[in-house]
């Protein structure tokens, strides 16, 4: 989990364990990555800040070493090398290397699929509260905010097919059951 002072930390399912520091470098949203291909690693938010410049927000990957201390961190998504230029929310695919965004561009708020490995960039329609699907076949999401309410949905990447899973109402999270 990532606590009040952005720092990452892992906690066992034990009752009353006591929770381990991975990573104190001002992380947000902390996601474990797949470990047939990265190891022991998860992926965090970080918002970069400097003087006379706009927020530039990223994507690190943090790798562990097997003390669960870190061997390497460094950003592998960056808004200063994209059209969009803030993330909002991510999850991370379950069957390959790839992060599902809600990002903002000048004029709309979308989400994409960033590949890691490729650094390819798909837009995938409008929504927010974003996940994948266990097998990563669906993308479930919130309707973008509209008026008297909004509605639960699955898209299709493959074929940009969208369902409705609810009538309208009021919704905070998604996700989709593994």
């Amino acid at each position: 989990y990532t606590d009040a002072l952005q720092v990452v930390r892992a906690v066992t399912a034990s009752v009353g364990s006591t929770p381990v520091i991975l990573y104190s470098g001002g992380c947000v949203t902390a996601r474990w990555l797949r470990s047939v291909d990265f190891g022991n690693a998860f992926a965090c938010m970080k918002w970069i800040t400097a003087p006379n410049t706009q927020e530039v927000d990223e994507i690190w990957t943090v790798l562990l070493n097997a003390n669960d201390t870190v061997a390497s961190a460094g950003p592998v998504l960056s808004t200063a090398g994209q059209q969009f230029r803030l993330i909002s929310e991510f999850d991370v695919a379950r069957t390959r290397n790839a992060f599902l965004l809600v990002v903002s561009y000048p004029t709309t708020v979308a989400i994409v699929d960033f590949d890691i490995v490729s650094g390819a960039v798909t837009n995938k329609g409008s929504g927010e509260r974003v996940h994948y699907s266990a097998d990563d076949s669906r993308i479930i999401f919130r309707s973008p905010h509209l008026a008297a309410g909004d509605y639960v949905s699955s898209l299709d990447p493959a074929t940009g097919l969208i369902t409705r899973l609810t009538k309208k109402g009021s919704f905070n999270a998604t996700d989709a059951r593994p």
